[in-house]
């Protein structure tokens, strides 16, 4: 039996308080990113497996994170490369690949912008603190 729902008619129980429609909706796109985080980034795919208008996925997320689908994205992928600069002795260029993004550059400017230092750096630092 095929149900279909009204996506701002949904509410789900967590934590004792009923969340909004736009709470659980953003819930789950924070969930198939982590599910997904080494696939190339597409709000359109993003919002067909969500079976809602991009557009609409896009706002709501905005409006109830703060943040962007895609700056969630890249803050799901950095972090994962962040614990393997800490726990591997992988190269940069390695990591970069292994959460998905095509090119070393490219994932350096994005963690920069997160963490505020390069992965070598970020690295560097966690290793000189741990000795200490």
């Amino acid at each position: 039996m095929n149900i279909l729902l009204d996506v701002t008619n949904i509410l789900a129980l967590e934590g004792g308080r009923r969340m909004s429609a736009k709470e659980n909706l953003a819930n789950d796109v924070k969930k198939y990113i982590g599910e997904h985080y080494k696939e190339k980034y597409s709000l359109s795919k993003l919002a067909d497996s969500l079976y809602v208008n991009e557009y609409y996925l896009a706002r709501v997320f905005k409006e109830v994170t703060g943040e962007t689908p895609l700056q969630c994205h890249n803050k799901v992928r950095c972090k994962k490369a962040a614990d393997m600069l800490i726990n591997t002795d992988r190269s940069v260029s390695f990591i970069a690949s292994d959460v998905g993004y095509q090119t070393a550059s490219h994932f350096s400017r994005i963690f920069k912008k997160i963490y505020g230092k390069n992965p070598r750096a970020y690295r560097n630092a966690a290793v000189h603190k741990s000795q200490y």
